[in-house]
């Protein structure tokens, strides 16, 4: 007895919401088509059990906050994505740390900061899930000046305008590479905005600060202290926000 096959496709992908079944039958023919065979009618449906792929996902720091990107050029099917975000590296996603589900590639998070890290959870629509490994901001927000010169000591000068409203521009230079930290302080020394963390090249540096805090809220008129640390230097100047 000869065994025949094929592979037929259906007519739908299964999704998490149905199956999508298709039905099939099957005719057989004798060589003088006299004689024709229908089988009965089956079905059947097919099984995406394939995880979603994400490519260069990143996280940007900007002046108001961090900007998400990712890609997913393989996986047509995706749906949606969960934004996750933690202060810890390598954290487990979890509703306590969610923060956002979206239906785009890209997510916008006017809280976030220099400090925080990010994983990205992509859903297919079979209910098929990729998580990402924890990934953290990288600082975009500030340009470099004064024709690549580098300063022999560290500085930190006086942000301008001051007084100002809504935003005031915050300007440094550094001697050597250098882990920087650049943060805002209220008068009783409690932190309201980290501004920079990050590895820098020597050179003069500068970025404008929204008046917000690191949950992004804009902050209350009054004296401000900025504060940039960095090689076990500590320099620090006033400024007033005034509304």
């Amino acid at each position: 007895m000869r065994v025949y096959s094929y592979v037929a496709p259906t007519l739908h992908d299964s999704t998490a919401a149905s199956p999508g079944w298709s039905y099939f039958m099957v005719s057989a023919h004798s060589l003088d088509g006299m004689t024709i065979y229908f089988s009965r009618p089956d079905s059947g449906y097919s099984v995406d059990n394939l995880a979603p792929t994400m490519e260069n996902l990143q996280a940007k720091l900007l002046q108001s906050g961090v900007a998400l990107s990712w890609q997913t050029p393989e996986s047509p099917d995706v749906v949606g994505a969960r934004i996750y975000r933690s202060q810890q590296d390598g954290f487990q996603p979890g509703p306590s740390n969610l923060i956002a589900v979206t239906r785009d590639d890209h997510f916008f998070d006017a809280a976030g900061h220099a400090n925080e890290y990010y994983r990205i959870e992509i859903i297919d629509d079979a209910g098929n899930t990729t998580l990402s490994d924890a990934i953290q901001p990288k600082v975009t927000a500030i340009s470099q000046r004064e024709g690549g010169q580098v300063p022999d000591r560290y500085i930190l000068r006086q942000n301008y305008p001051n007084p100002f409203n809504p935003s005031t521009q915050i300007s440094f230079g550094l001697p050597k590479t250098s882990e920087v930290q650049l943060s805002i302080y209220d008068l009783m020394g409690r932190p309201i905005r980290t501004l920079i963390q990050a590895t820098l090249q020597a050179g003069y540096y500068e970025l404008n600060w929204d008046g917000r805090n690191d949950a992004g809220q804009r902050v209350p008129s009054g004296t401000y202290f900025y504060k940039l640390k960095s090689s076990g230097q500590v320099l620090q100047r006033k400024m007033t926000l005034s509304k």
